[in-house]
């Protein structure tokens, strides 16, 4: 069972794309002002579309390979970069941190990172050095006591398993370090970003939120976190909340539209989707990350995404199709040095990749 600690972040986050604690800190314990600044001056990580394509196939390529049919497509994870791509990550820390890596979530972080390396590796060995901090790991074994396979390899790396392969995320390149949290009852730790915060501070249920504009800012144990609630169109407010409630329970919706999240239905205004966030009705403008506001066939459910009109990938000839931020693509894995490609048997919808 997946630990449902800030869970809250997960369901939003998801329809967006597509789809007690306690705490302590491994290795270092500065301040958070005595970490450095993003290197470039800038926190987000953007590239072409076609540079993001190719990453994530050269990657999945070679994590499909190490653990057959647990990476998921081309489309899913040039979505997820395209999406975290848009924002600043050092507003918010604990949508990066949070989130499970069931999957693929800290590889994904980890190729948005070291993209230039992985662009310029000619096989999987290269590869996957660029995304485990120069060391390949082709096949890994999550760590038992981290539900969510990542933990601190020292105080600025979040490392852990990731799609059955090694994968490492540098925090201190956005001014961060790594925290380790652990759940309570199970007893069990998970690794994030945040920024560290000195001596030990034993939780109860609640958190504890400041705002500064949008921006919701809490401590969980040694680590201080935030999340802009403008990225869900909602603003932030002050106060102590649950950690169990639905949420993010410190974020209400901009619109002056009262609503009900127990029977408010999900919709699309042009392509701002349309949530109920803290009794208030929020806009997200889907704009913002490339994509359109829209209810796929078959789905119940309006969500943010790409211009297709249908979302099933496919393999054939050594092409994956995939649907991009301009509608349905196709990539050719021999442009990446891959000689094949492959699709996930039964999924839903159907995921492709390049393989060996």
């Amino acid at each position: 069972m997946r630990p449902t600690c800030l869970a809250f972040l997960l369901p939003l986050f998801l329809t967006l794309l597509a789809t007690s604690c306690d705490s302590h800190k491994r290795a270092s314990s500065a301040d958070a002002s005595a970490l450095p600044s993003p290197a470039d001056g800038s926190p987000t990580l953007q590239f072409p579309a076609e540079t993001v394509a190719k990453g994530c196939a050269k990657v999945l390529a070679c994590a499909s390979n190490a653990v057959p049919g647990i990476a998921y497509g081309v489309g899913h994870c040039v979505a997820v970069l395209t999406q975290m791509g848009a924002l600043d990550l050092t507003q918010q820390t604990s949508l990066m941190s949070f989130y499970d890596d069931d999957y693929d979530w800290l590889l994904h972080l980890s190729l948005m990172q070291n993209m230039d390396c992985v662009q310029g590796a000619a096989d999987c060995s290269a590869i996957l050095a660029c995304v485990n901090q120069g060391q390949a790991q082709a096949t890994c074994t999550p760590p038992e006591d981290y539900p969510r396979w990542r933990r601190c390899s020292d105080g600025d790396h979040m490392r852990g398993c990731s799609a059955g392969v090694g994968a490492t995320f540098d925090c201190s390149k956005l001014g961060l370090g790594c925290v380790e949290n652990t759940v309570v009852p199970a007893d069990k730790s998970f690794a994030a970003c945040a920024r560290p915060v000195a001596g030990s501070q034993p939780l109860d249920t609640t958190i504890q939120v400041t705002c500064q504009g949008d921006e919701a800012s809490f401590r969980v144990g040694n680590g201080e976190y935030n999340f802009d609630c403008n990225y869900l169109g909602a603003a932030c407010v002050p106060g102590n909340y649950d950690l169990s409630a639905d949420g993010p329970p410190y974020c209400r919706g901009k619109r002056s539209t009262a609503c009900d999240p127990s029977t408010f239905v999900v919709g699309c205004d042009g392509d701002l989707l349309v949530t109920c966030i803290g009794g208030q009705e929020a806009a997200a403008d889907c704009t913002s990350w490339g994509a359109t506001c829209r209810l796929d066939a078959g789905s119940t459910q309006p969500r943010c995404g790409f211009p297709c009109a249908s979302i099933p990938e496919n393999c054939a000839s050594g092409t994956v199709t995939y649907c991009g931020p301009t509608g349905m693509t196709t990539l050719d894995c021999g442009s990446v040095g891959f000689s094949t490609c492959q699709t996930e048997p039964g999924s839903a919808p159907a995921e492709a990749w390049c393989a060996p």
